[in-house]
């Protein structure tokens, strides 16, 4: 949500959305999915800042993965450090759960989350 509210900043106010739509899987399944869009611009894999080792470490990971490494950024220097997708991801490993980049356009990107129906039963043990 934060990088889609630092990417809105360059775009114009009329032209700007944000789109969440939580659903079960199916009734079998064990998961809820938030599918997160926006409108704001998308990442742009040529401008992605990577430190050394984590390129050294993940030879041959494409953009779709790296953008969920921890200091990987498209944002200025000044702007981004690269903790926000990476902790996201952590979170979720945590209840279970998951991220992926669904899509990502010139226009905007698409995430999906799944997270386990279950959380709070899960959480006692």
């Amino acid at each position: 949500l934060f990088n889609s509210i630092d990417a809105f900043r360059e775009r114009p106010k009329h032209n700007r959305s944000i789109t969440l739509v939580v659903q079960k899987e199916s009734e079998a399944s064990h998961y809820h999915v938030l599918d997160y869009s926006d409108n704001a611009g998308g990442i742009t894999f040529g401008k992605l800042a990577v430190p050394e080792p984590i390129k050294d470490a993940n030879p041959g990971m494409g953009p779709e993965q790296l953008i969920f490494q921890p200091k990987v950024t498209s944002k200025k220097k000044q702007k981004g450090a690269g903790w926000g997708l990476y902790l996201v991801r952590q979170a979720l490993r945590l209840h279970n759960g998951s991220i992926s980049l669904r899509a990502n356009t010139k226009e905007g990107c698409t995430f999906r989350i799944q997270l386990r129906k279950d959380l709070q039963e899960q959480s006692k043990h």
